[in-house]
Parts: structure tokens; C-alpha cells; sequence
């Protein structure tokens, strides 16, 4: 449990802090750390799916809190998302190239829905182009930071005997 609570305290406050230093009209730079931990930490769980969805919940409630002005908006899409990375895990074993698939495809399913719902809300109005542009702005920084907490984590488990599903 401990290396669940590491990676997920430490992806939710790297992503603050990154925040804070990238600019919000960067091209190549928009951290999605907290989705990242999501994917990484799931083997961790040891098919206990109930628990891991809590978690994943709770993660999304204090996201909102924190980040956004929001309530349970977040939460539900973590939870959305959480359920997404478990049927992926169910068809791939835990290798960096799947993890890699993983995450590829929880980042353009995550802002595929959280653009759908603000464009459904009349927060933003439908323009693929700023639907491509999350796409392409999330990917590189993210695919670079769970190939390195991805390699820390496996380091730690392997080290401490951590028992993860593979």
C-alpha cells in the first residue's frame, strides 16, 4: 500500500507544481500525472477492483477540491477512467509497452470525455481543432513521466518484494 500512496501523493502534487512552471498555452507540455498514477499504480491492487474504483474516486474528489471548482466532476471521470485502465489490464499483462498502450489510450479517452462534457455543458463550443490540440499537448510530457515512475516503481517492488499482478 505504501507504494500506491507514494506514487499517487507524489503524481498529485508534481502535477501542482508542474502547473505552475508550464505555461496553460504550451503546445507540448499539459501534465496529466494523476491519470498516469491511475494506470501505474493498478497492478498494485491485486484484483481487488472495488477498492482500487474507491480509491480512484476519492483521487477525483480531492482532484476537484483542489484543482478545480468543481464537485464530483472529476471524480467521476477518474472513476470512468479507472474502470477503463482495469479492462485494459484485464487483456494486457503489466509490460512498459503495454503500460505505454495504457496510457496512451487513457489520455485520449480522458480528453476525449472531459472535452465531450464541457462541450455538452456549453462550457467550451465544438471545435476539433482544440479536441486535437489536447491530444497532442498531453502526450509527450506524460508518455516521458510513466516510463520513469513506471521504472521507479518496478524498481521499488523488486527491491521491497512488492507483489503486484503482472
Amino acid at each position: 500500500m505504501s507504494i500506491i500512496l507514494s506514487t499517487l501523493i507524489g503524481s498529485f502534487l508534481l502535477e501542482g507544481i508542474a502547473s505552475n512552471y508550464i505555461s496553460v498555452g504550451t503546445n507540448f507540455f499539459a501534465p496529466l500525472f494523476t491519470i498516469i498514477a491511475l494506470v501505474i499504480v493498478y497492478p498494485y491492487f491485486n484484483n481487488n477492483d472495488s477498492e482500487y474504483l474507491v480509491v480512484a474516486f476519492i483521487y477525483g474528489l480531492i482532484y476537484d477540491l483542489t484543482y478545480t471548482d468543481t464537485i464530483m466532476f472529476y471524480a467521476i471521470i477518474f472513476l470512468f477512467i479507472a474502470f477503463i485502465i482495469k479492462l485494459f489490464n484485464i487483456w494486457l499483462s503489466n509490460h512498459i509497452v503495454n503500460v505505454t498502450f495504457i496510457s496512451l489510450s487513457v489520455i485520449i479517452i480522458y480528453r476525449l470525455v472531459v472535452y465531450l462534457l464541457l462541450v455538452l455543458v456549453g462550457y467550451l463550443n465544438y471545435n476539433y481543432w482544440i479536441l486535437l490540440k489536447g491530444f497532442y499537448s498531453s502526450i509527450i510530457l506524460n508518455l516521458v513521466y510513466m516510463a520513469i515512475i513506471y521504472i521507479i516503481t518496478e524498481y521499488f517492488s523488486n527491491k521491497y518484494h512488492i507483489r503486484r499482478t503482472v
